[in-house]
């Protein structure tokens, strides 16, 4: 190195301790700032068990009976007769539409009064109405809620045309 024996001592003194000194922070920092406390398995547990039933169950709102005229080309009276439920985005929203309920089904009759049987009778015809009633309801209700789009999915439980 120098060739000086006693400075070479002292330099690799020094960088001994700089380098211990440097290990020593580096282990304490990592102790300190990364050292979390074990989680409780079974908090854990319950939480993952509760945001999984929240995922997989949806809360919908049910929207029971509801009879439209439809249109029709002949004189005999058509109608058709539904049951939904309606899967908000947002789980809270629920009790809003039970509030807005009337708003819900006035766009249901309105919808639905103006259309055909035979274009009700396909299950394009029922996707395309499930279609039209989600544009709808979100349409509706957005300056109620604040929110652009509030409804997520509809499920009919009863679909009858007659």
């Amino acid at each position: 190195m120098t060739g000086n024996r006693i400075l070479d001592i002292v330099i690799g003194a020094i960088s001994v301790l700089i380098a211990g000194f440097a290990f020593y922070v580096f282990y304490m920092s990592s102790v300190t700032l990364f050292d979390r406390p074990t989680p409780d398995a079974s908090a854990e547990l319950a939480a993952l068990k509760r945001e999984g039933m929240a995922l997989s169950f949806p809360r919908t709102y049910d929207l029971k009976s509801i009879v439209v005229n439809l249109k029709s080309r002949t004189k005999r009276l058509r109608f058709l007769e539904v049951d939904m439920h309606i899967t908000p985005f947002d789980e809270m929203d629920t009790e809003k539409f039970e509030t807005h309920k009337h708003i819900l089904r006035d766009e249901i009759i309105t919808l639905a009064g103006g259309m055909f049987p035979n274009e009700l009778n396909s299950v394009t015809g029922k996707l395309v109405f499930e279609e039209k009633i989600k544009q709808r309801f979100n349409d509706a209700l957005a300056p109620i809620l604040g929110k652009k789009a509030s409804v997520r999915r509809i499920y009919f439980t009863k679909f009858v045309i007659q």
